[in-house]
């Protein structure tokens, strides 16, 4: 049995904040409607799977996104380091 869902994601990568319609079917990405760009479409495939997060501990510390998974990791280790 198929699990279909539709979901509607803004995109926050650029000032045009499209409201992407994500249909989502048995857990994977099967179409992504009403985004502007190509950097859109990529934001809204990470947010879907990965929900990275960027946090700052020390302005050199932070090279890239992390995923969401990891933020409380990351911000309990913070505190242990001051």
């Amino acid at each position: 049995m198929k699990k279909r869902e539709v979901r509607v994601i803004t995109c926050i990568i650029c000032p045009i904040g499209c409201k992407a319609r994500v249909t989502i079917e048995n857990g994977k990405i099967s179409e992504i409607e009403d985004v502007e760009c190509p950097r859109g479409e990529e934001y809204v495939t990470q947010e879907r799977l990965k929900h990275p997060r960027e946090i700052s501990l020390q302005p050199s510390e932070s090279e890239a996104p992390i995923s969401q998974c990891y933020l409380y990791d990351q911000l309990n280790l913070s505190q242990k380091t001051r």
